[in-house]
């Protein structure tokens, strides 16, 4: 990773490639160690109705992916 470039979770984790890389495969290998539950909505908006609550496109995961 490129020392200028440094990724930083809402939760204070940094990012590194190789954290990627494993989310990545997790991603890929259908998340099998994990238990995933539905909900409606986006949970890491405030506001889970039409429109968003932040007032624009937010690009960040929710915290439990990271």
């Amino acid at each position: 990773m490129n020392e200028d470039m440094r990724y930083i979770a809402d939760d204070g984790t940094v990012l590194t490639d190789e954290l990627v890389e494993e989310l990545a495969a997790e991603a890929e290998n259908g998340f099998a160690n994990s238990i995933l539950t539905p909900v409606d909505g986006r949970p890491w908006e405030k506001e889970t109705s039409t429109g968003s609550s932040k007032g624009g496109n937010d690009d960040r995961l929710p915290n439990p992916l990271v």
